[in-house]
């Protein structure tokens, strides 16, 4: 049984490792040039509520700052998504990504003279730029994936990135222990610039320019009406896919902005709480199994299993969280849950989506991502505050099991449709519905 389990890995490796080098070459340099932006990011995000703890030691309070981070991208993703459908990427991405060198310069004068003025302004700068840089990135490789090789995409995609963040992790430890907090923002600042120039590479698929783009979409296209009006169209499949993407991001919220600050409470030491962040991000580093998984049998499968894992995981830390060794071992069972089910929403999401509507797409799934954030982080905040710790886990747990219901509920609907239909139209070999 253990050799049938190392020859599938192997296999699965083996695939991957083929799939890799059969991509078009633009996702190839998007992938790249995303991953060295997200090495800065590294250094930063994993001791970020830490940060923000500087200026606060109430939960609520933190959980309003990365409120008000996400609420801003949440406003900018409502043009966006128009324009990703118009310009070039290029455009919106570079200079999202510039502007990093000021969100990054504020975070370390806001450490370094305590001011709660700069970092409230470079919460805003940051949460309006995140929208371009990811939004961007996200409808070029739709652009340029196709349906075969949709959740492959997304899984190298997520394992890159979160490789690069792991080893920028990694070196933030070093930082941390001999500088102050605020200095983890320093490469937040340079590498930006890197990713620019790997972005170059990367061949546009749009060419209105954004002036002319913008100015359509402003006064004639009556912005916010038109937005809306294309989410309408979208199928009533891809509508559960923007319910998925809002919950699971649950997870990530958790996991990112408080499970940090739950083990400052218990006294770890900020290299013991980076070295918990790094192992509960390891898992993203497998998503391209998981992808693997999904391109080859159902991707709703992942999606339950990813959510029932998550569930057990946070139940069990509610629990068994007195000892090191289980803490970080549950955590670490937490985060997976999310990397397993990740690629196979996202995949699903793209084949959903028509190539011309990549652009509003991928900006209503980063809208729906930002205000999970914007509805999540006070109000976990507040069942901390209320509740405690140990009640928090196990309401998360109660929401992620429910979900996990509901997962299994869509999934027998899907597949007793399907059978139907081949019964019905034994002649058409295309199914109405994904799995």
């Amino acid at each position: 049984m253990h050799r049938t389990a190392l020859h599938r890995t192997s296999a699965l490796l083996r695939i991957f490792k083929g799939d890799i080098r059969h991509l078009p070459t633009s996702i190839k340099w998007t992938v790249a040039s995303i991953a060295v932006y997200n090495l800065g990011w590294g250094f930063a995000d994993p001791f970020f509520s830490l940060y923000l703890s500087n200026f606060s030691d109430n939960y609520s309070i933190i959980g309003f700052y990365i409120t008000l981070q996400s609420l801003i991208g949440a406003v900018m993703l409502i043009p966006l998504g128009d324009l990703l459908d118009r310009v070039r990427h290029s455009v919106i991405i570079n200079t999202s990504k510039f502007g990093y060198i000021f969100v990054g310069a504020g975070y370390f004068l806001a450490g370094y003279w305590q001011s709660t003025l700069i970092l409230v302004i470079s919460l805003l700068l940051n949460g309006a730029f995140a929208a371009g840089v990811w939004s961007g990135t996200q409808a070029t490789l739709r652009d340029n994936s196709t349906p075969k090789d949709s959740a492959i995409t997304f899984g190298f995609y997520t394992t890159a990135r979160q490789l690069t963040w792991i080893i920028g992790l990694v070196m933030g430890l070093w930082v941390i222990d001999r500088y102050p907090i605020y200095y983890i923002f320093i490469p937040v600042i340079v590498l930006p610039i890197v990713s620019i120039l790997l972005g170059r590479k990367v061949k546009p698929k749009h060419f209105e320019p954004l002036a002319s783009a913008l100015k359509d979409i402003v006064f004639k296209d009556k912005l916010i009406v038109r937005f809306f009006r294309e989410l309408r169209g979208f199928r009533p499949e891809m509508w559960l896919m923007f319910f998925f993407f809002f919950s699971s991001f649950l997870i990530p919220v958790f996991a990112t902005s408080f499970i940090p600050l739950y083990a400052q409470s218990q006294g770890y030491s900020f290299k013991e709480i980076g070295l918990l962040v790094l192992v509960m991000n390891t898992p993203y580093l497998f998503s391209f199994i998981a992808a693997e998984v999904a391109d080859h049998s159902e991707r709703f499968r992942n999606i339950m299993i990813g959510f029932g894992i998550s569930a057990l995981a946070i139940a069990g830390l509610s629990i068994w969280h007195y000892q090191s060794w289980q803490f970080i071992a549950l955590a670490f069972c937490f985060m997976s849950g999310y990397a397993i089910m990740f690629p196979s929403i996202s995949g699903v999401a793209s084949m959903l989506t028509p190539k011309k509507d990549t652009g509003t797409s991928t900006a209503a799934i980063d809208l729906i991502i930002f205000m999970s954030a914007v509805a999540l982080s006070p109000l976990l905040g507040f069942f901390i505050d209320a509740t405690g710790w140990r009640g928090t886990f196990l309401i998360i747990s109660l929401i992620l099991a429910c979900l996990m219901i509901v997962t299994v509920i869509v999934h027998h609907i899907f597949v007793v449709r399907n059978q139907i239909f081949v019964t019905d139209h034994p002649e058409d070999k295309h199914k109405p519905y994904i799995l």
